[in-house]
């Protein structure tokens, strides 16, 4: 199977940002794995995909709870606001979800940290609780859970793919606020309509099941109507066509508002 086959059928929660993939590796998703290996000698040996135009870093990002989770730069996100955790908890965390869903022991989570000392695994359950405390709220269903064999821990739930692009440091790039609701933008098709599988669900009568829908790619976002009845505006003008959108645009549909919204690094 090919680099290309191997990038569509995989499903365990890895997403690339470009279409760019490794020569000649592909990350094994495992606790402590390392995902910038080269296939030679262990340089750093990129491949262009078909279509693309720069050399762009093969980023892995993982969706869990409210909280998006990048392996290579270990930046943490939760309902799209940047969280600082420590060094070693932000290892510890990338074990758990890479491995998930099976458990890491605290052997092998105490490698993550300090391989040579034989006292890390005693620190693991304090770190446990620094991300406890940086995800998990009072009241809601844990992140975590304690397990006996191995004598380790594992995450409740599997860790989906994160299609939602991300500014470093800062949270998800394209949002529609509703109100207020956040709502981070995924690349590709954000459809919003009155259809129980959309995106973006808008339960009004003067929505269409599938009303409009806001285009992402890489860089920009564009609204377009569906051919719904009432029509789609963008700051009250009606959408004809495919219209780029810009930081603070108004969308309506029906009676409802969204106004969207980009960060940027600076």
């Amino acid at each position: 199977m090919g680099t290309n086959e191997r990038l569509e059928s995989l499903d365990s929660g890895l997403i690339r940002d470009e279409r760019l993939v490794f020569e000649d590796e592909w990350p094994i998703p495992g606790a402590c794995s390392t995902h910038r290996q080269g296939g030679n000698g262990g340089s750093s040996g990129w491949k262009k995909g078909e279509g693309s135009q720069r050399l762009t870093e093969f980023i892995l990002r993982l969706r869990f709870s409210d909280c998006s989770f990048d392996t290579e730069s270990r930046g943490l996100l939760r309902a799209g606001r940047p969280v600082r955790l420590s060094d070693n908890a932000a290892a510890i965390l990338s074990a758990l979800l890479q491995s998930s869903p099976r458990p890491v022991s605290n052997i092998d989570l105490a490698g993550c940290i300090s391989p040579r000392d034989t006292s890390a695994p005693d620190r693991i359950p304090g770190l446990l609780l620094e991300l406890r405390g940086a995800i998990e709220e009072k009241g809601e269903p844990e992140v975590f859970r304690k397990t006996s064999a191995p004598d380790g821990y594992a995450v409740v739930s599997q860790p989906a793919e994160e299609r939602r692009p991300i500014v470093p440091g800062v949270g998800y790039r394209f949002r529609l606020y509703w109100d207020d609701r956040e709502i981070p933008l995924e690349e590709g098709e954000n459809v919003i309509g009155r259809d129980l599988n959309v995106q973006i669900r808008v339960d009004e009568g003067d929505v269409s099941r599938r009303h409009a829908r806001v285009l992402v790619d890489r860089d920009s976002a564009t609204l377009e109507d569906l051919k719904s009845s009432n029509g789609t505006f963008c700051n009250d003008r009606r959408v004809s066509g495919a219209v780029v959108l810009t930081d603070g645009d108004r969308i309506t549909v029906g009676p409802v508002h969204l106004i969207f919204r980009e960060r940027t690094a600076s």
